[in-house]
């Protein structure tokens, strides 16, 4: 159930366990409906996938972004140096 405050037509873009890989749930935005073309040119007009493991959190788009996705979940935990912040899965169409 999503929080109230979330408008309605907002709730519509937000697929929660869209897909999984292995044990990790991925969640699906359809923000990419909305943007405008200046984003859709920067973002392009895809899916943005979420999925949380206990040591990363994971975001990911683009034509490929459902793919990459999962691909990241299945990689092992590597710990990053102290001080900085570790993205294992962030791509973009560029």
């Amino acid at each position: 159930m999503l929080n109230k405050a979330v408008p309605e037509s907002d709730k519509q873009k937000i697929h929660l366990d869209a897909e999984k890989s292995g044990e990790f749930n991925i969640h699906k935005l359809d923000a990419h409906k909305d943007f405008d073309e200046k984003t859709k040119a920067i973002l392009g007009d895809h899916a943005i996938y979420l999925a949380f493991r206990s040591d990363a959190a994971f975001v990911s788009g683009g034509a490929r972004g459902l793919e990459t996705i999962k691909e990241a979940l299945k990689s092992e935990s590597r710990q990053p140096r102290p001080g900085f912040w570790r993205f294992p899965c962030l791509t973009w169409p560029l």
